[in-house]
């Protein structure tokens, strides 16, 4: 069952860059579509509980949209280094911004401590990690490919 929907998302996730308007630019629907599709993920890896589902889709959500805040400052400011035209003020946003990041995981790493075990928890870090690894499998077999 497992292969079975790990087959269908990464069949989807596949699809999904192909229907944007712009090369590289995601819409919010395919943003939200993306973000179900790697909460369903997780839960599957995790084993997760009907009765914990809820809460964890919850907070995961409050914790992607913190993260996700964090991660656009970020790559606009790497994107800045790549170019050679960073500050050394630019060099420590990106540092800030990294103990920010760090701080909101260990803030939720309690929250979700309130309804999940330890174990639990980190086998959600798991399966991000494996799921970000897939991702990043798919774009290179993409760009082979071209």
């Amino acid at each position: 069952m497992k292969k079975i929907y790990l087959i269908l998302v990464l069949a989807i996730l596949a699809v999904i860059p192909l229907s944007a308007q712009e090369r590289g630019k995601i819409t919010p629907e395919q943003r939200k579509e993306f973000r179900e599709y790697k909460m369903k993920f997780i839960a599957q890896e995790m084993n997760l509980q009907d009765e914990n589902r809820k809460q964890f889709f919850e907070i995961y959500n409050q914790l992607s949209d913190e993260r996700l805040e964090i991660r656009e400052k970020l790559h606009d400011l790497n994107a800045k280094v790549k170019k050679g035209v960073a500050t050394d003020a630019d060099y420590a946003q990106i540092n800030r911004l990294k103990e920010q990041e760090a701080e909101i995981d260990r803030r939720y790493d309690s929250k979700f401590a309130a309804f999940l075990s330890n174990k639990e928890i980190f086998k959600m870090k798991e399966a991000e990690k494996l799921f970000h690894q897939k991702l990043h499998e798919m774009h290179q077999k993409k760009g082979k490919k071209r």
